[in-house]
């Protein structure tokens, strides 16, 4: 994650998640999201396969140039990258775990656009909010730009992970803080 725009709303969804539950979409506040709403989207559906846009930012609309919403997610993206999208999106939504899609659009005059696909899930099953933000900002999107494709998944879990234990010790009063140990052989040293 690199683009200033999808650590912003990163940090929006941390600070709105409670604990270790996921946000509603009742707890969105649009003000708190003034300078990221035109990048964000929300995903919403019975099942991974009916997942539509309700709403898309101006980003979005952008690359494709007409409004996005009540659109197929799936659309948006090659045909041979459906079947990773809709694993990833399953991790989204059934495992609560925030997911960053770096994936790449070209355009008619056959010039590629790089984006950032940030996917967070909401406390309702299968409803997601996300943002597309484009990595190469300095480049203006002259041409309606072909599906996306993927590039690359990444996990965001390292804020979830419980802290670790040592087994067979009694937690010291540093549990929870790393810890290392280096072996030589079997010799501890």
């Amino acid at each position: 994650m690199k683009q200033r725009l999808t650590m912003a709303l990163y940090q929006y969804w941390l600070g709105i998640r409670s604990s270790l539950t996921t946000p509603n979409v009742r707890n969105i506040e649009h003000a708190a999201m003034r300078d990221i709403l035109p990048y964000v989207f929300i995903l919403e559906g019975a099942t991974l396969e009916t997942l539509t846009l309700n709403f898309s930012g101006a980003m979005m609309n952008r690359i494709y140039s007409f409004d996005q919403s009540g659109t197929s997610f799936f659309d948006l993206w090659n045909e041979w990258d459906r079947d990773d999208v809709r694993n990833t999106l399953h991790t989204v939504s059934a495992l609560k775990l925030p997911t960053l899609i770096g994936a790449a659009a070209v355009s008619d005059n056959e010039r590629a656009s790089y984006f950032e696909v940030l996917l967070l899930p909401f406390r309702k099953n299968v409803n997601i909010l996300g943002s597309i933000v484009q990595v190469d900002e300095a480049r203006w999107i002259k041409a309606p730009l072909g599906p996306l494709h993927v590039i690359s998944t990444r996990i965001l879990h390292a804020e979830l992970e419980m802290p670790s234990r040592r087994f067979g010790k009694k937690p010291s009063p540093q549990a929870g803080r790393p810890t290392l140990i280096v072996y030589d052989g079997l010799k501890r040293k």
